[in-house]
């Protein structure tokens, strides 16, 4: 009995010295969760506009539309029901959960017509259905069910694709993108301000554009209280604490049920990050603080609301919400195949 008390009183502090002090599993899942860190709501987003044509703002966007799409042209980028939101579409993957309602609802009934004259009825109607569930079963007809994958007919993407590079549609996209900047760095503005800064940086940008465009602005009660709680656990040596999320990463299913998506590209990240970012590494405050809210925030990413009839994605997107952060912060890697662009944004 003794023996056992005292093995198991090593093991604790090997874990402990081996992941700090931090009661966040290390071992990835679709129901992992910012154990010990509580949640808090920060205030309202900082009274300030940001100009979404500026060279960093072009250039963080720019970012999110090609790991969102990963095509030349993103206004044009058609994905199925994957998600179980019926149909992503364009330079932000608007879906049918209400995005594509509201980018493209004011768009006229002539432009779908021209544009798609066999299907343009039916993404017309799904296009003004408010209600997602009913907009969702209305464009499943424009795909093919194999096996688990929904898969979009092709005759039904060239005019999705025809709609969405339509002079209209490209300035529909425009103004809903233009809308998501000014929210997303009234939160950047937010975060740089309580960090003791007077603007935020462009890897701050950068962040809360692709938080805007990929979780859809909210926050998940992650700020920047439990990402300092989080990094300090780890007592200045910021190597073991990205070690600590790789692992994390490296854990996360490929396959089967319980798959996360992304898990291989998260895994060979992990790996690059290792070479990188060996320990003893201290980043700067700027950077860390940035890492960690992409791991804490994407340990509350939970996806899509299930909707009848529908696959449940419940915790499927956290590997990448993890991966994509990382990419801005640590400036490595890749999320979707991209890598990081440097330019304006490593400023």
């Amino acid at each position: 009995m003794k023996q056992a008390l005292l093995g198991l009183l090593l093991l604790c502090v090997l874990s402990s010295a081996t992941h700090g002090q931090t009661a966040i599993s290390p071992v990835c899942s679709r129901q992992s969760s910012p154990t010990g860190l509580g949640m808090s709501s920060p205030v309202a987003e900082a009274a300030t506009e940001g100009d979404e044509k500026a060279p960093v703002a072009q250039a963080a966007l720019k970012l999110a539309f090609a790991i969102e799409n990963s095509i030349p042209d993103p206004y044009i980028g058609v994905s199925g029901n994957f998600d179980g939101q019926g149909l992503s579409l364009g330079l932000i993957q608007f879906n049918l959960g209400g995005s594509i309602q509201k980018t493209f609802g004011p768009v006229d009934d002539g432009v779908f017509a021209s544009t798609m004259p066999k299907w343009g009825d039916v993404f017309r109607a799904a296009v003004k259905t408010a209600s997602p569930s009913a907009a969702i079963k209305q464009v499943l007809v424009m795909q093919d069910h194999v096996g688990k994958r929904w898969i979009v007919k092709p005759d039904a993407i060239a005019e999705l694709q025809a709609f969405l590079g339509s002079r209209e549609a490209r300035a529909a996209q425009d103004r809903a993108v233009a809308l998501e900047y000014k929210s997303a760095y009234r939160r950047a503005a937010q975060w740089a301000q309580e960090r003791g800064a007077k603007t935020p940086t462009p890897r701050e940008i950068a962040t809360f554009v692709d938080n805007q465009v990929f979780s859809g602005g909210f926050l998940g009660h992650m700020w920047l209280k439990q990402a300092k709680q989080f990094r300090d656990s780890f007592k200045g040596d910021d190597g073991a604490m990205i070690a600590f999320v790789g692992k994390w990463l490296r854990s996360c299913p490929a396959s089967g049920s319980s798959l996360l998506y992304g898990a291989d590209e998260g895994k060979a990240n992990a790996d690059v990050w290792r070479s990188r970012f060996p320990s003893g590494t201290q980043l700067s405050d700027e950077r860390a603080l940035l890492f960690v809210f992409g791991f804490v925030r994407a340990l509350t990413a939970n996806g899509p609301p299930k909707v009848a009839g529908q696959p449940d994605q419940s915790g499927i997107f956290k590997s990448q919400v993890v991966q994509r952060r990382a990419l801005i912060a640590l400036g490595t890697g890749k999320a979707n195949g991209i890598p990081w662009p440097g330019g304006v944004l490593d400023d």
